[in-house]
């Protein structure tokens, strides 16, 4: 028989007689704990209490790009058998459980293998969980199991289609046959798309000459879908045209620009100043107006009125709702000019209930003189926008007091009927019953002896005979809230009180 005995923490197996167990231990017999080795079972070999350990998982995790038909593998660092519970795979969230013991679970003496049913969806999101107890070796040391979290992958997504689109001119600045164009415009071309430099040179003609300035200069930088092309400042009233060549610029896939050709990009330089006119444009009107207070949120535009006709340059305009920034118009074309008014074009609503700034930056609009103006500070044109509609009202009115009150006795022969209601309510269609002694008596609703003030109704009614039993009701539709919804009504035995009877009279007859 084989006894295992904790010795400071070490275990030991100690081979005895079973006759020996009969018998009272021998005197002096002692265990020493500074044995140098354990015992051994029977067979001489140490008795094995190590769970199995996971070596290799596959795919592994936090893995990506993992196939859809991938089977999922678990190496131990020795042979295991099933044991009991469920795997818990997870694909997206939805999670499924299948059993270690199940079909779809094989063991290979270390590597197990579960073999789903079908394909993972492309680009799921899966994690897999193993119970404690669901493998263990042959000793029948339990796995202590994998937790969420410890083995998660991702399957490959979807292929996207290959891009054959060539990137496109989304904006020019200066607009193609743009006017008085200041001199030191930048020149800009924003695409449908990112690009990146190609190769070949642009050519800038100004009053006739032309210059080349290749796409990998200096003055040519490229941001995302933005080109910007430094060049010297132009002269005052100069004609001035640009072309692109095809490849100049190309798109991530290495798609062509297809190039802007002669005449599709043009322009003209603001003229010298004619002496004289020095003064700036001045405002001298806003819509809406500065202060302005319930703005629509239908304002689909807004407006400046200078003292002289203006010219557009490059507006530099920004509207903040709630210091916020809101996109209000996109590039220079969301401006408009015409005589002495300008009007920005908003591309999306104002929001409810907003403050709303409009800040003008100098030099967005300028006289004929050439004078430009000064701009507008976001404190010089403020206002603010309608609130919201409150949402609909689709609770009927209920009764919050009852005067005299249901069941009431002892009511004064001259009370008057009171009923005061959860919400203000207004005459609706339809009579009250009022019935004395169980004689019943109509009161139209809209007659002079019913009285509605806000949330109160009173209803005058003669005075009531000594110790005489009322009762009244209310028929549905009789009174309604603001939003039309119908009062229920009150039913026979909802509202039902008594008078106070006569006095008795002094008994004078002696006994």
């Amino acid at each position: 028989m084989i006894f295992r005995l904790p010795v400071r923490s070490l275990l030991f197996a100690l081979l005895l007689p079973a006759a020996s167990l009969l018998a009272p231990p021998a005197r002096g017999l002692a265990l020493s704990p500074t044995l140098a080795a354990p015992f051994s079972t029977a067979a001489g070999i140490p008795a094995d209490e190590a769970a199995p350990l996971v070596v290799t998982l596959s795919p592994g995790n936090d893995a990506a790009d993992v196939k859809a038909n991938v089977k999922l593998e678990i190496t131990f660092d020795e042979e295991v058998a099933a044991g009991e519970g469920d795997i818990t795979l997870t694909i997206n969230g939805a999670a499924q459980a299948l059993p270690a013991n199940g079909k779809d679970v094989k063991i290979n003496k270390e590597k197990v293998t579960i073999n789903l049913p079908g394909s993972f969806p492309e680009g799921a999101t899966v994690s897999v969980q193993v119970p404690d107890g669901a493998f263990k070796d042959g000793d029948g040391n339990s796995f202590a199991g994998i937790a969420a979290g410890e083995w998660n992958f991702r399957v490959a997504g979807l292929t996207a289609p290959a891009d054959d689109t060539n990137p496109t001119v989304a904006d020019l600045s200066p607009a193609d046959d743009a006017t008085r164009v200041t001199g030191n415009a930048k020149l800009e071309i924003t695409f449908s798309e990112e690009v990146e430099a190609g190769t070949g040179n642009l050519v800038l003609t100004v009053n006739g000459t032309a210059q080349n300035i290749g796409v990998g200069s200096d003055a040519v930088k490229v941001n995302k879908e933005k080109v910007t092309i430094d060049a010297a400042a132009f002269p005052e009233g100069a004609t001035v045209s640009v072309q692109v060549p095809d490849g100049a610029f190309k798109d991530k896939a290495g798609n062509n620009f297809g190039g802007i050709g002669a005449g599709e990009w043009n322009f003209t330089i603001e003229p010298a100043a004619p002496p004289g006119d020095k003064t700036a444009p001045v405002v001298v009107g806003l819509s809406p107006a500065n202060g302005a207070a319930g703005v629509a949120i239908t304002t689909n535009s807004l407006e400046i009125t200078f003292d002289e006709d203006i010219i557009k340059a490059t507006p530099d305009i920004t509207i903040t709702a709630n210091g916020a920034d809101h996109n209000i118009f996109v590039g220079a074309s969301g401006v408009k000019v015409s005589g002495r008014k300008a009007t920005i074009d908003l591309v999306q609503p104002l929001p409810y209930a907003s403050s709303v700034s409009v800040t003008v930056r100098r030099g967005g609009f300028k006289d004929e003189a050439g004078n430009d103006f000064t701009g507008l500070a976001a404190s010089a044109w403020t206002f603010t926008t309608v609130d919201a509609p409150a949402p609909d009202d689709n609770t009927p009115p209920t009764v919050a007091g009852l005067s005299p009150a249901d069941d009431a006795t002892e009511v004064a022969e001259n009370a008057k009927l009171e009923i005061t209601f959860s919400e203000e309510v207004e005459v609706g269609t339809g009579n009250l019953i009022l019935t004395i002694n169980g004689t019943a008596q109509n009161i139209g609703v809209g007659s002079d002896a019913v009285k509605v003030n806000k949330e109160k109704v009173t209803i005058d009614a003669a005075n009531f005979p000594e110790g005489a039993t009322v009762s009244v009701q209310v028929p549905d539709g009789a009174f309604k809230d603001k939003s039309n919804n119908n009062f229920g009504g009150l039913a026979a035995g909802d509202w039902n009180f008594t008078v106070k009877p006569a006095p008795v009279p002094e008994d004078k007859t002696p006994p």
